[in-house]
């Protein structure tokens, strides 16, 4: 550890916090709340403060959602405007995130920072991006409109269903409060993190489908099925399966027309990417594994191949909540068979016809799976096979009913090792980061802090047998943690040494995963952390 640190955490105990002049305060935009719009969950509200002078800290956002369970807020801030910066990432920071409890439309739903979000004198653009929470806002025409007290300036502000992203709806008013604290002048130094580089070591992409449109090529797999054998690496496709398990009609998902349910399984589930617990289930024929997916009826190989890792059992625009559906989609574990988990479209309808469909999958706890459908199904088209997706690569059409022997696949699809930002390096406080996109393979990992950057944008590891791989700075102190499943979160204690206030170290995460490379490691991004007293 570096001799700064050591010296440092021995004064943790004895160094004061910093304590606020004035406050707390509360500016509101629209009050009471009455919104007239809202956006997705996971979507974004975008407004300017204008600190008129003042170092301040952000306390809580009070914010008006159609949610009322657990939600929560990561607040973005970007100097200057978020006016002409909303379609982009770059430039913007995590300052912060908070944590509460839905109120529902048009009521207050207050989350509190977990770390008050530190702005010194100046104007920023404040992106609030939902978690599990969708944003209402009431809709203008004109200029944006501006908000003040005796302290701070508001200017509102635009929204988006996705954050960053080029699509923006503005003017829109966000309904919320800011609440803050006025810092005694001189104070305040803001902790700041901010990624640098990239990671390498992205898995190799696998997909299998055939593609029926019903004119040319007929769907032809009733009355048969798929066994897809987990490898370790990928998965080995056989023809046949086991027979359909009626449903207990335990686990009746109660889908409607083009949704997508959120399933958790008794049992982790093995894939190449790691293991996964939840899988989202959709009514038109399809289950993303351990990522958020959306209600499509309107099936694609290029959705297939570019969206999450998806098993399209057979994709299509089927409606459980029509009438002459008699069965519905069910989700639950084998009456006999406690590794097994089956997710049932029972007699289920197109979306306009009137003849049943029924089809299954079965996912083992061994990490095989089997795709199996009853001889009564009439369907004529949709999309069968799987997909690590995240912009795979096409691999072309194949006879599913025709092939022969076994067809091997085999690919991960992760990305490149990632290594995020969790909560910012205040004085007295733990910073947090967590390392995804792990490999299976990973058997250890550690992050290395370093107070030497490399010039150039770091070390070129391809000599070593890591192509793509370049190493930030010396590595001063080592932070070892054990690989499980695809992502791990850490932190470091940062000591309350006032003097370290401004001085800023790199963390960078190295996995070691035969078979990545040639050398059998890879190492991810960088995070540059800014200590600070708020």
């Amino acid at each position: 550890m570096h001799p700064l640190i050591c010296c440092a955490v021995a004064l943790l105990a004895l160094t004061p916090t910093v304590s606020a002049q004035s406050g707390p305060f509360c500016l509101p935009t629209v009050q009471p709340f009455a919104s007239n719009n809202g956006g997705s969950v996971g979507g974004v509200v975008y407004f300017d403060l204008d600190t008129r002078g003042h170092d301040l800290e952000i306390t809580e956002f009070v914010v008006n959602t159609s949610a009322t369970g657990a939600v929560g807020l990561d607040v973005y801030l970007i100097p200057g405007t978020h006016v002409g910066n909303t379609g982009s990432a770059v430039g913007w920071e995590l300052a912060g995130s908070g944590t509460g409890t839905g109120a529902g439309v048009d009521q207050p739903t207050r989350i509190p920072m977990t770390a008050p979000v530190c702005a010194t004198a100046g104007t920023y653009g404040l992106a609030l991006v939902g978690v599990d929470l969708d944003h209402r806002y009431t809709s203008a025409t004109g200029a944006l409109r501006t908000y003040a007290d005796q302290n701070i300036l508001l200017t509102v502000g635009g929204a988006s269903n996705e954050a960053f992203s080029p699509s923006v709806f503005s003017p829109r008013i966000a309904n919320l409060e800011v609440c803050y604290r006025i810092l005694a002048p001189g104070t305040a130094i803001c902790a700041s993190a901010e990624t640098v580089g990239q990671g390498c070591g992205a898995g190799p992409a696998a997909s299998l489908y055939e593609d029926f449109d019903g004119v040319a090529s007929s769907l032809d797999l009733a009355g048969t099925g798929l066994t897809l054998a987990f490898t370790g690496q990928g998965r080995r496709v056989t023809r046949g399966a086991g027979a359909i398990v009626s449903p207990a009609g335990t686990g009746n998902l109660l889908a409607g027309d083009d949704t997508v349910t959120a399933v958790t399984m008794p049992f982790d589930l093995p894939t190449p990417a790691g293991a996964v617990r939840q899988i989202h289930v959709g009514s038109n024929g399809y289950v993303f594994l351990g990522t958020t997916g959306r209600a499509d009826f309107s099936w694609s190989v290029a959705e297939l191949l570019q969206e999450g890792p998806r098993l399209a059992v057979l994709w299509e625009d089927f409606n459980p909540a029509d009438p002459s559906s008699v069965g519905g989609v069910f989700a639950e574990l084998d009456p006999t068979d406690p590794n097994a988990f089956h997710v049932t479209w029972d007699r289920v309808v197109e979306f306009g016809g009137t003849q049943l469909n029924t089809f299954q999958l079965t996912l083992h706890a061994s990490g095989d799976l089997e795709f199996k459908y009853a001889a009564t199904n009439t369907v004529a088209s949709g999309l069968v096979g799987l997909s690590t997706g995240r912009a795979a690569p096409d691999p072309g059409a194949t006879d599913l009913s025709a092939f022969s022997g076994a067809l091997v696949i085999d690919g991960d699809g992760l990305p490149a090792l990632e290594l995020a930002i969790g909560s910012r390096p205040i004085l007295g406080r733990t910073a947090t980061s967590t390392t995804s996109n792990l490999p299976a393979a990973a058997f250890a990992a550690f992050q290395g802090l370093s107070f030497v950057p490399f010039a150039g944008g770091g070390l070129d590891l391809s000599v070593l047998g890591m192509p793509g791989c370049r190493l930030i700075g010396e590595t001063s102190a080592v932070l070892a943690f054990v690989p499980r499943g695809n992502s791990v979160t850490h932190g470091f204690l940062v000591p309350a040494v006032p003097s370290l206030a401004g001085a800023t170290i790199h963390s960078q995460t190295i996995a070691l995963a035969p078979g990545r490379n040639t050398l059998g490691a890879v190492v991810s991004n960088a995070i540059a952390w800014t200590f600070g007293s708020h």
